[in-house]
């Protein structure tokens, strides 16, 4: 599935501002050399979303296969997230085709902001996670203000483990995860560990 996207550089305006309480949060356009995130989910993005989300080997560490329902319901959860808090996990596209990559972004977690990414399996391996986690990360701690973000991931998930490495984030705790039963560890990232680590260009 294919989807128009921002160049690198409009104006914040093209994509619109959404509804935070009693003021507006501008949605910013997490554009990188091969990746754009300047469009939202939106109610019309079910096939996008069951192309991620329904995929059972994107959500087998993840408490999958999941149901039509489920996804039908992850996607208004996304959607009412955008709305109420100004966050969401941003859909991901190539900029050169407009290809649906997955989704990378941020979720309300305890006091704080929970980060992630999915990924769908044909775009696994090429670099594109990280890519696009830098750009997340930097809106988050810079836009955002937040001070410190956490992230965890399944036991066996080796690859997201390596990747939050390189992020900056450092192990924190275990928590059993509800969707799949599991203890998994989760990890915390500050503002001053990810400068520490950010390419200079990002």
């Amino acid at each position: 599935m294919y989807r128009a996207w921002l160049e690198p550089g409009a104006a914040s305006a093209d994509i619109g501002t959404v509804p935070l309480g009693a003021g507006a949060v501008t949605v910013e356009p997490l554009v990188s050399a091969g990746l754009a995130t300047a469009v939202a989910w939106s109610a019309d993005d079910f096939e996008l979303a069951w192309g991620l989300w329904g995929d059972p080997e994107v959500t087998r560490l993840m408490g999958g296969p999941f149901s039509e329902e489920y996804v039908r319901e992850r996607l208004a959860r996304e959607i009412e997230t955008l709305r109420s808090v100004g966050i969401q996990y941003w859909p991901c596209f190539l900029l050169a085709t407009g290809e649906h990559v997955g989704c990378c972004g941020l979720r309300r977690y305890k006091n704080a902001f929970a980060f992630g990414f999915h990924l769908r399996p044909e775009h696994w391996g090429h670099g594109l996670a990280g890519e696009a986690a830098r750009r997340v990360l930097a809106h988050a701690f810079s836009t955002l203000a937040a001070s410190t973000l956490f992230a965890g991931h399944h036991p066996r998930n080796d690859p997201s483990r390596r990747l939050l490495g390189k992020l900056g984030f450092k192990f924190s705790y275990e928590e059993i995860y509800p969707p799949t039963g599991l203890l998994q560890p989760w990890y915390s990232l500050t503002s001053e560990d990810f400068e520490s680590v950010r390419p200079k260009t990002c």
